[in-house]
């Protein structure tokens, strides 16, 4: 049995998955790191990269896109790009990853006094629900 939050088949999870069947033209399927809902009212999505990596375009339009059409359904929505934290043994921890860009409701914010993933997402939080 696993945890809440812990991948569940570390076998499967490290296979390299193939998208050439899915491509339509110019568009090809991209992946979300994390997308979390609460309670229909606000939706977390985030994306890391490993040492300063960029998002590639179509990905970057892909979620900020996604993160407007969220937002003008009446839901709130925060992406979040960061750079991820790698722990000792070698895994991802999100939530101590450090925020590179954030966009609240499809638009882009300053990052003021926000460290890390957990650190934004508790923000959003607050403003969405008042509640941690």
């Amino acid at each position: 049995m696993t945890n809440r939050g812990e991948i569940r088949n570390k076998t499967l999870s490290t296979k390299i998955k193939t998208w050439g069947s899915l491509r339509f033209g110019n568009i090809t399927p991209t992946d979300i790191d994390c997308f979390m809902e609460f309670d229909n009212k606000l939706f977390i999505i985030v994306e890391g990269k490993h040492d300063g990596a960029e998002v590639p375009r179509g990905q970057y339009l892909a979620l900020v896109r996604m993160c407007k059409a969220i937002s003008d359904s009446g839901k709130n929505c925060m992406l979040i790009i960061a750079d991820n934290f790698i722990t000792d043994d070698g895994m991802i921890d999100t939530g101590k990853s450090k925020v590179r860009e954030i966009f609240w409701n499809g638009n882009k914010k300053e990052i003021k006094k926000i460290n890390n993933v957990r650190q934004a997402i508790d923000i959003a939080l607050e403003k969405s629900l008042n509640r941690h």
